[in-house]
């Protein structure tokens, strides 16, 4: 019965932190850059609070934020790529601030951040 409860549990939490996870990819990716560094903080202050799995993959939905922005073709995509990646990036700084990345995602986030850096 524990085993159950715990695993309800977990599937609530994830579907919790799933829909908040939206909500803050979305605001990455708005003009205002205040918008996306508050998200970004926020974003890792949860991040903290998470079993290590999921924090795994918030940074993961963060990667794959970079290579949608990426793959963006049409000149109207480019300034929400711009703001994409900048949030990212912002979110990411902050997951590495507070030692939330994952070992095994470090070298995938330098690789992403340097190919941001270029851009700029």
């Amino acid at each position: 019965i524990v085993e159950e409860l715990l695993e309800a549990i977990q599937d609530k939490v994830t579907l919790e932190v799933n829909s908040y996870d939206g909500i803050d990819l979305i605001a990455n990716e708005t003009q205002e850059t205040i918008v996306r560094w508050s998200a970004a903080k926020y974003l890792a202050r949860i991040a903290e609070r998470l079993p290590s799995f999921m924090s795994h993959q918030l940074v993961e939905s963060l990667l794959d934020t970079f290579e949608e922005a990426n793959s963006s073709s049409s000149p109207d995509d480019a300034s929400i790529s711009e703001h994409a990646w900048q949030g990212a990036c912002f979110a990411l700084a902050e997951l590495a601030r507070r030692n939330q990345i994952p070992q095994d995602l470090i070298s995938e986030t330098l690789d992403c951040v340097l190919r941001v850096s270029c851009f700029v």
